[in-house]
């Protein structure tokens, strides 16, 4: 075998260049690459939501905006000047919170809510039902005709879903319940006595919180 000094110098210029092939390699599986989509209307996007292949961004002062090809080319399909936070999207049904705009076509027509006084901060829609909160919880059961207070407890709500099951947690008391029945039914999270400051993520059985 050659051991001069040139033919040494030729294998460690080969190992280098692997080493940068390799690399390069890993770094484009490794890395997702983003683009800016294609919208007219700026602003900052204060929530997604995506439904299959459907994505919704609440931009505030602006509206919803929707894309169908996975964010390449984005419209918008609601339009509201005022600040927009709150959004929950499963299927057909499509709730902007605070002002409880609604929509159970995709988003094609839109109507407000007769909420129930104080039902105006936040909710979603889960198993066709519509839950709001705000000094209590509202349950409706016909896309918004009629609300029934279904907690036993009043407070200042705020709201979290994670598939089937919904997380409520009052801001004054800091007891937090679980629905596993899109919100027909209540029950004490971790027996009522976990402080929850926010819920941050769910996810099957685990939550994630911040205290």
């Amino acid at each position: 075998m050659d051991t001069s000094p040139a033919y040494n110098l030729v294998l460690k210029k080969i190992k280098y260049l692997l080493i940068f092939i390799l690399f390069f390699v890993l770094s484009e599986k490794c890395f997702s690459q983003w683009q800016q989509v294609k919208s007219q209307n700026g602003g900052s996007v204060n929530n997604i939501c995506v439904s299959k292949d459907t994505v919704y961004a609440l931009v505030r002062e602006k509206g919803l905006m929707k894309s169908i090809d996975g964010g390449l080319n984005c419209r918008m399909i609601y339009e509201y000047k005022m600040r927009l936070e709150k959004l929950s999207v499963e299927n057909n049904q499509i709730l902007i919170g605070a002002q409880t705009a609604y929509s159970s076509d995709y988003g094609k027509t839109f109507y407000k809510l007769n909420a129930p006084v104080g039902a105006w901060y936040n909710g979603v829609v889960i198993g066709g039902n519509i839950i709001l909160c705000g000094d209590s919880v509202f349950l409706s059961k016909d896309n918004g005709t009629t609300f029934t207070k279904p907690l036993n407890h009043s407070g200042w709500f705020n709201i979290r879903k994670s598939e089937q099951k919904v997380f409520v947690w009052d801001y004054g008391t800091n007891l937090s319940f679980v629905s596993i029945d899109s919100g027909k039914t209540w029950q004490p999270f971790s027996n009522g006595t976990q402080k929850l400051n926010e819920i941050f993520d769910t996810k099957g059985d685990t939550v994630v919180v911040l205290k």
